[in-house]
């Protein structure tokens, strides 16, 4: 919801989601960018397992990474974001279980 307007985002659209300020910006796998005022962590509480929170700004679908490499997460799309430290060991782990999940 932005507003007096509101638009349903499929999950399985979603690539990542960032937070600057007190702004969440969704980046689709469309290359568009839709933003809203909320709090990550309220948005953490609403997608499901196959979202990761990398890094404090940062939550990515792992239907869309790649690879972890230099501190970043690599998305399919050639983007890269950052995982902190005391995340990339977790990251891996998740992203092994999801690939688990899906049969890949």
């Amino acid at each position: 919801q932005r507003g007096s307007d509101c638009q349903v985002v499929s999950l399985s659209d979603i690539v990542y989601c960032e937070v600057l300020g007190r702004k969440i910006y969704i980046h689709k796998k469309d290359g568009t960018v839709l933003d809203y005022y909320d709090r990550l962590e309220d948005l953490e509480q609403r997608v499901d397992s196959r979202f990761f929170k990398c890094h404090r700004s940062y939550l990515v679908n792992l239907d869309y990474v790649g690879g972890c490499q230099d501190g970043q997460v690599l998305l399919s799309q050639g983007e890269r974001i950052p995982v902190s430290r005391l995340r990339e060991r977790e990251l891996t782990q998740a992203l092994l279980r999801h690939m688990k999940e899906r049969c890949i």
